[in-house]
């Protein structure tokens, strides 16, 4: 290729990217050189389009930049080639720091050994997994490469959401965590240069793109959902957004970006059951973090709880979210009518994308999660009128004011 990159320089039509080319030991390597630390392990984590490792080290570093090593071990994070050519890494971590600074825990860059807190790398395509970093162009011509930003996290330990039951208890604290987050950002007047032009097929402004990449799915009855579901966002959403608040949002508030711990308790729900009541304390991955509308990131975190959610009808945990969530940050008349679209419009999101992209990269099973739950949620919900709907979460969120 006219670049030497052995893949494309930007999203294809379905805003897929491949994500690095490179294997563990690769990994290792870029943990060693860039950080001056010794590895003594490291586990893949699941991403859609980067790639990221837990890693521990030994107690002793060669960082001058380091002085006392993070006791939780590391995330490497090795960024996209199309994501790495934008500044957004450097806007989320000034929104890492933000709720830091605000008693949030959330992941921190550590400083390389040059003392920036992340640095673009080549990375040749290994031959082996025996391999490792190679990063000099001299006698690799003809070799794949890409250019991404490499950065080392610190680890927060904890259990994520999605290991956890899924109570009411737990949605009202997810709620609330996001009301907070908002709250802050909101208050600090918090924005980047990145935000300002920054798209991707995830933001939710991209809904109606969706209709391109309808012949993924496998049955007339999907199709015919999906295209509904477009067709109301654009009637009921686009055409209102000048009445929703726009500010800096998270942009993937799943049950997998959710920290939680116990609460000591337990509770007994409607299967008479007693289940251990967690409550959200940490936040994880801003790399969808944009400038969007708040009610956006209210549908995200709905959607995706309602998605596991087995204890609680899913139907009703909008309610026990929005009642956490108004507690600490009010939505207006208008962002609450148009919910009902946009979560459905994030399921439609999940479930398409999810299928386009596996179709590029089908040994990514992380692509298709929720596939199954997801098709089953959303046609319980897209059944369900906006009245029905609508009054049950009333009734909830009224019942945390008693």
């Amino acid at each position: 290729m006219a670049n030497g990159e052995g893949f494309p320089t930007q999203y294809d039509q379905i805003g897929y990217v491949h994500p690095p080319q490179m294997n563990e030991r690769v990994a290792e390597d870029l943990v060693t050189i860039l950080y001056g630390m010794e590895v003594t392990s490291i586990t893949p984590l699941v991403s859609y389009s980067d790639k990221n490792y837990y890693v521990t080290v030994k107690d002793v570093n060669n960082n001058p930049n380091v002085e006392t090593l993070w006791p939780h071990g590391y995330t490497l994070k090795i960024t996209n080639s199309i994501d790495s050519q934008t500044n957004h890494t450097a806007a989320e971590h000034l929104f890492q720091g933000l709720l830091a600074d605000h008693g949030i825990p959330c992941p921190r860059p550590v400083l390389n050994t040059h003392g920036d807190d992340q640095s673009m790398e080549t990375i040749y395509t290994p031959t082996s997994q025996q391999e490792g970093w190679v990063s000099n162009a001299e006698d690799n011509r003809d070799r794949m490469y890409g250019r991404h930003v490499v950065r080392l996290l610190t680890y927060i330990p904890g259990k994520t959401l999605n290991s956890v039951p899924h109570t009411a208890h737990l949605f009202h604290s997810a709620g609330k965590m996001m009301g907070n987050v908002h709250k802050i950002l909101k208050e600090s007047n918090f924005e980047h240069p990145a935000y300002e032009d920054y798209q991707t097929m995830w933001n939710m402004t991209s809904v109606p793109k969706l209709a391109d990449l309808l012949h993924v799915l496998s049955t007339p009855d999907d199709n015919k959902l999906i295209q509904d579901i477009i067709e109301q966002f654009q009637k009921q959403v686009v055409t209102n957004y000048e009445k929703m608040r726009k500010g800096i949002i998270h942009g993937d508030f799943t049950d997998y970006n959710l920290l939680v711990k116990s609460t000591g308790q337990s509770s007994e729900s409607t299967d008479l059951q007693s289940h251990e009541l967690y409550e959200v304390f940490g936040v994880l991955d801003f790399g969808d973090s944009c400038s969007s509308y708040y009610v956006f990131d209210v549908a995200i975190g709905i959607c995706y709880l309602m998605l596991e959610s087995s204890i609680v009808d899913p139907l009703h945990v909008g309610g026990h979210f929005l009642a956490g969530y108004e507690s600490e940050f009010e939505i207006n008349k208008t962002e609450f009518e148009v919910l009902r679209v946009c979560v459905a419009a994030r399921f439609a999101q999940s479930l398409v994308l999810g299928l386009s992209y596996s179709k590029r990269d089908p040994g990514n099973t992380y692509l298709l999660t929720g596939q199954k739950n997801g098709w089953i949620v959303l046609k319980k919900l897209w059944n369900c009128p906006s009245t029905s709907l609508y009054a049950t979460w009333q009734d909830i969120t009224k019942s945390y004011q008693n």
